[in-house]
């Protein structure tokens, strides 16, 4: 038989539920979660239940302003409609990158472990996780995809369970156009000539179309042969600084040393005087009585033109033989007896006016 314990006196009775000084367990009446009775014994504490009621509204205040930001960026692209494959995808790139969802582009989907398998446990822990993660980066990627495309294109394109099949289901719609704008951008790098609006600004386009070429190739071009192209395109004023950057200079430049030193030309050049056809494209300069002397030549030839035209043409020099119609241009009769021309004026109402035969002047 238990004994009761004697309570010595002077003592408090501890309340029901709290003999031996423990706190009790909390009471769980279905309506409240574990974190919520933890949180509500935490209150009167330290208020570690309102800091983390902060955090929460913070993490939820980001993902809201993530989000937005996503939102803005889509409805800012212009969508898909065949013709701008490139810098459709460029746009793609960019937002599931800087919205960091690419993650479903950049890896196939997790696969799960076979039971028995070395480090089961392990394995299937960081397969839940990497699926989690890979199930909502393809959602959020297939949204965006499918809302970036137009109608008539989305429909032509079959239903696939991953963005990343979805999107190589697109490139192949336009290996055709990533062909011809693959050629269009070497035939620019190489025809391309500087078209004065500053030496920075038309090498660091070079360097633009530099990085689209390598990317389609998936190798870099040779950096020394786009200094040599670079240095090509530039304008005749820099011709002195291209014999010297081949006789004199002993290393080979790359492009940042291009750029820097193009500048420090360009600026050389400002400073001598030599610059004014680098600087207004090639274009040379008029003074203020160009124009006006433009007007007098012009108004002078055509005068010109004009008497001579009134002289008296000498035999042989009609742009059609003798005998020829000028209205049918046929033979063996002239325009005032021609049949198809005297039609043409019934038919219109136009009436005839026969120039007066040419004869001496009478004095």
């Amino acid at each position: 038989m238990s004994q009761i314990p004697v309570i010595p006196s002077g003592s408090e009775i501890p309340p029901a539920g709290n003999i031996g000084g423990a706190d009790p367990p909390p009471i769980n009446d279905g309506n409240q979660s574990p974190r919520h009775q933890q949180g509500d014994r935490q209150e009167g504490g330290g208020g570690s239940s309102l800091q983390d009621a902060a955090a929460m509204m913070a993490r939820n205040n980001n993902d809201g302003a993530h989000t937005a930001m996503l939102i803005s960026q889509i409805a800012q692209m212009k969508p898909l409609d065949g013709s701008n494959y490139h810098s459709w995808r460029e746009d793609i790139d960019m937002i599931t990158t800087v919205g960091e969802i690419d993650y479903a582009l950049r890896f196939d989907k997790p696969v799960e472990p076979t039971v028995g398998t070395p480090n089961y446990d392990h394995r299937w822990m960081q397969y839940s996780i990497d699926k989690v993660k890979w199930e909502r980066s393809n959602d959020k990627c297939m949204i965006i995809l499918k809302r970036s495309i137009k109608e008539p294109l989305k429909s032509s394109i079959p239903e696939c369970e991953t963005a990343k099949e979805y999107l190589e289901r697109v490139a192949s719609h336009h290996q055709g156009s990533s062909k011809a704008y693959a050629c269009s951008l070497m035939t620019e790098f190489v025809n391309a000539k500087y078209d004065g609006n500053g030496v920075r600004p038309f090498i660091q386009k070079m360097i633009s179309i530099v990085a689209k070429i390598n990317k389609y190739l998936g190798s870099p071009l040779h950096e020394e042969f786009v200094v040599f192209m670079i240095m090509k395109s530039l304008p005749k004023e820099f011709e002195t600084f291209h014999i010297q950057y081949n006789t004199s200079v002993t290393d080979k430049w790359n492009i940042d040393q291009l750029l820097a030193q193009c500048v420090q030309e360009e600026e050389r050049l400002k400073q001598t005087g030599d610059s004014v056809n680098l600087i207004k494209g090639n274009v040379p300069r008029q003074n203020k009585n160009s124009k006006k002397k433009f007007k007098k030549q012009g108004k002078q030839n055509n005068q010109a033109s004009s008497s001579n035209n009134n002289q008296p043409r000498q035999g042989g020099s009609f742009s059609v033989p003798p005998d020829t119609c000028l209205y049918c241009k046929k033979t063996g009769h002239y325009k005032r007896k021609c049949p198809e021309f005297l039609q043409y004026l019934l038919e219109s109402g136009t009436p005839y006016k026969p120039k007066a035969p040419k004869g001496p002047k009478n004095n």
